[in-house]
């Protein structure tokens, strides 16, 4: 019988070995892999409890009975052996373990009510109890198909068949099984669930196969939900994770491009001063009149040609503020004036200099807006000349 070959049948498993002896029942566990190697030496205790504290309640167990109170017997294989082997009693008191070749059996029994107690012990935990055993039957399963077994037992098989069976003595700390030196607890463990393979050969434990059947199924059970329950919650915690540190990054491009943004801001608002300003400044040029086709640089030149002698011109103002210049305000020229300021030796010169500059075809009007003697010999002026085009 194979017992554990699916991806969610156990990896490893607590053996139980309750060890019955006159002076006092013997608890003992130990964790083996799945391929019956021990993962730490044999522990006592003196309850499940205090087993089950150790081991915890998620494990898969497995109780072997043995000592004074189980009796190994090898018979023919036969419809009624069990009635055999059981002379005062009802069979149905007994757990039994065998293993047969198909004409001879190996066959291991013990009371029920030796082991009732352990039994619901672990079922009162709650624990994945798979099944139970006794005697020298898992020993032998640990020999293969050809091999041999020294110890309280002398066991020979050979391609499946039993050769020989024989009570040698006590139990001893130590057995052969295949020229190996083991503990008898370490042989069983490993064949409960070692690199065994029982081939042709029939084995059955003490408990029914559909009871052995069931526990396996409700572990399975367990451990799938635990894998992918665990699966689950790690697969959610990762998504998580993951949507923490991506919401983070989504946050710092926010603030960055918040602050780009904020930047923006102060640059369009930067330029729309700039706009404003070259607003301002196209307006004045073009107010100024120093983009338009009307000649003013010859009326200038003109001008300045026609100064008599006697006259002294100080300041010529080209198109003149049509009023004080505020803060933000639009500036205004008056683009068909020119203010004239300067000395005179007397008025005489200057009528005649005005006189001059209205011969001027381009010239409108000539206003005197100041005369004020200065000297008997000299004056200043002030001359507002609009031009006609």
């Amino acid at each position: 019988m194979k017992l554990f070959s699916s991806l969610w049948n156990p990896s490893k498993m607590v053996v139980v070995f309750l060890q019955l002896r006159k002076e006092g029942n013997l608890l003992t566990a130990c964790q083996y892999k799945k391929d019956g190697t021990a993962m730490q030496s044999l522990e006592t205790f003196e309850s499940v409890q205090a087993l089950l504290k150790k081991f915890g309640n998620s494990k898969a167990y497995w109780l072997h009975v043995e000592g004074s109170g189980v009796l190994s017997r090898l018979v023919d294989r036969a419809s009624g052996y069990k009635d055999d082997l059981i002379i005062n009693g009802d069979k149905d008191d007994f757990y039994f373990s065998s293993i047969t070749d198909g004409e001879k059996s190996i066959v291991s029994f013990v009371r029920k009510n030796t082991v009732s107690a352990i039994e619901e012990a672990f079922k009162v935990a709650k624990v994945h109890l798979l099944g139970l055993s006794c005697g020298i039957v898992p020993s032998v399963m640990a020999v293969g198909a050809s091999g041999f077994l020294k110890g309280e037992f002398e066991v020979e098989l050979r391609n499946e068949k039993i050769l020989r069976f024989e009570r040698k003595e006590q139990a001893k700390e130590q057995v052969i099984c295949n020229d190996r030196y083991m503990s008898p607890q370490d042989v069983t463990g490993e064949g409960i669930l070692g690199s065994f393979n029982a081939g042709n050969m029939v084995v059955d434990f003490c408990w029914t196969n559909e009871l052995v059947k069931t526990a396996k199924e409700e572990y399975v059970q367990h451990k799938r939900f635990n894998v992918i329950g665990v699966g689950s919650i790690f697969c959610v915690f990762l998504i998580v994770l993951v949507n923490y540190f991506y919401i983070n990054q989504l946050n710092q491009e926010v603030a960055e491009l918040e602050e780009e943004l904020s930047l923006s801001n102060n640059n369009l608002s930067l330029l729309g001063q700039l706009e404003q300003e070259r607003t301002r400044k196209e307006q004045l040029v073009e107010t100024s009149g120093f983009t338009g086709n009307n000649f003013i640089s010859y009326y200038l030149d003109k001008i300045g040609q026609s100064v008599p002698n006697s006259i002294t011109l100080t300041t010529m103002d080209v198109f003149p503020l049509v009023e004080k210049l505020k803060e933000k305000q639009k500036v205004s020229v008056d683009t068909k004036k020119v203010q004239l300021s300067g000395l005179t030796a007397s008025s005489v010169v200057l009528d005649d200099w005005i006189e001059k500059m209205n011969r001027f075809s381009w010239v409108k009007t000539i206003e005197v807006v100041n005369y004020s003697k200065i000297s008997d010999a000299q004056a200043e002026f002030d001359l507002l000349l609009t031009l006609s085009k």
